[in-house]
Order: C-alpha cells, then sequence, then structure tokens
C-alpha cells in the first residue's frame, strides 16, 4: 500500500514537473492584490488542502488557470508552487511595489510645484515693477499733457499779441503817412525860376 502511494506520488509530481516545463514559456507575472492573505491550495479548489499563505502585494508567477471558482497555479517568490484564487490575483503591480514609483513622483512633482510657485513670485513681482512703472509713466503723460496745453495756450496769446502789435503799428504808420500826406499839401510849393523871369 505504501508503494502504491508512493508511486502514485511519484508520478503526480513528475506530470506537475512536466506541465510546468511545457508551460513555462506561458508563465505571466501577478502579484496579490493588497490588504489581504491569500491561502494556498494544493489543487484548483477550496476544497484542496492549504499548503501555505501568501502576502498582500507580493509578486506571483501564474502557472495556469483552473477550476469553478477559477483558481491560478502560481509560484510565489520563495519558489512555493499552489493554487489561489484568482480574484484576490492582480495583474497590476501591488502598491507596495508601485510605492517607491509613486514617492519618487511625488518628490519630482514638489520639485516642480516648487520650481512653479518661484516663478510666480517671480512673474508676480515683475508684474508689480511693471504696474508701477506704468502708473508712474501714466502721471508723467498727464503732466506732458498738460505742459502742451499750456504751451498752446500761450503760443496762441502770443500769436494774438503779435497780430495786435503789428496792426497797431501798421495803424500809426497809416495814420502817420496820412498826416505826412496832409501836411505836405499845406506846405508852400517853391517857384520855379522861370517863372520869375517872366
Amino acid at each position: 500500500m505504501q508503494r502504491l502511494f508512493a508511486l502514485l506520488l511519484f508520478a503526480s509530481f513528475s506530470f506537475s514537473a512536466i506541465a510546468l516545463q511545457e508551460q513555462g514559456s506561458d508563465a505571466t507575472t501577478a502579484s496579490i492584490t493588497d490588504d489581504l492573505t491569500v491561502f494556498i491550495h494544493t489543487g484548483p479548489s477550496r476544497n484542496y488542502r492549504i499548503i501555505g499563505t501568501i502576502q498582500a502585494g507580493q509578486p506571483i508567477t501564474v502557472l495556469q488557470r483552473d477550476g469553478d471558482p477559477q483558481f491560478i497555479q502560481m509560484t510565489d517568490n520563495e519558489g512555493q508552487t499552489g493554487w489561489v484564487e484568482a480574484q484576490y490575483v492582480s495583474n497590476t503591480p501591488s502598491i507596495r511595489a508601485q510605492l517607491p514609483a509613486l514617492e519618487e513622483q511625488v518628490g519630482e512633482l514638489q520639485e516642480r510645484l516648487s520650481s512653479l510657485q518661484q516663478q510666480y513670485q517671480r512673474v508676480r513681482s515683475e508684474k508689480n515693477a511693471l504696474e508701477q512703472q506704468n502708473q508712474r509713466m501714466a502721471g508723467e503723460l498727464e503732466t506732458a499733457l498738460q505742459s502742451n496745453i499750456t504751451l498752446q495756450s500761450e503760443l496762441d496769446n502770443a500769436d494774438n499779441t503779435a497780430m495786435i502789435e503789428w496792426f497797431t503799428r501798421g495803424g500809426i504808420v497809416a495814420v502817420v503817412c496820412i498826416l505826412l500826406g496832409i501836411l505836405l499839401t499845406y506846405l508852400p510849393k517853391k517857384r520855379r525860376r522861370e517863372d520869375q523871369w517872366m
């Protein structure tokens, strides 16, 4: 009886080894989902004996799928081979495996955020400086416009004054000429010498 049991055990391990060799090329990598401990069974059902456990997030190599509910034959990173329920297996890396990469991404994002905050502060200070410069230039422009209006008014007044002066001088010259003309008409004329001989 013991020989028969040993022979059957040897045959089952031989078939398992042959199956593993044939399915070695089909093996895929997966991991146990987070926040649980999964029992490892000797076959594709809960009715098979439990031979161990595997912690959440541990990477496994999927060998084959079988049973109802669906079970997966796998090998863990310690070389333990058995069957686990497929619902506890995920094709994406576990959070534990992703954590270092996520922490690195968070660090990079924090550095980028710090750089963007510094750029924002620099742009904000430049904006404030430009607003102050704009206000100063607007004040200077207002002063220049007022000065221009004042100068234009003075120029218009100077033109009017010059026109009045020209008209006044022209009038004086005209009056003087008229008076001279009148005076010249009343001055006695010299007689010609010819008139004296006659």
